[in-house]
């Protein structure tokens, strides 16, 4: 599995399709680059940012135990972040791709 990083486009240039293509440009590289077995791409997001990877193909992973173990770890401590910040939705994590096996070894960062 791997993790895309965040995707940030200033208020001014956003509604452009430019995240978009900037997400798309980076799954498709990560395919063409990576060895068959790491299929799945996840992400951390604001809960209010979900939709926008929703139309991207990702979804919601409703139990963290699915998650690879280091991005476990982030997800759990930005849940904590996010609320303490005034973020009372907190934070999501999200899978584009097949379903992972619970606590895959193989974890890569791209993005």
């Amino acid at each position: 599995s791997a993790e895309l990083a965040s995707v940030f486009v200033l208020p001014e240039y956003q509604n452009r399709g430019i995240g978009s293509t900037l997400v798309r440009e980076a799954l498709s590289a990560h395919a063409a680059a990576s060895p068959p077995d790491v299929s799945s791409v996840f992400l951390l997001t604001l809960a209010t940012r979900s939709g926008f990877y929703s139309r991207l193909g990702f979804d919601v992973v409703a139990d963290s135990g699915e998650l690879p173990g280091p991005l476990r770890v982030e997800y759990l401590l930005g849940q904590i972040v996010s609320r303490v910040a005034g973020n009372p939705e907190g934070i999501v994590a999200m899978r584009r791709g097949p379903a992972s096996k619970r606590g895959s070894a193989r974890f890569n960062s791209f993005a």
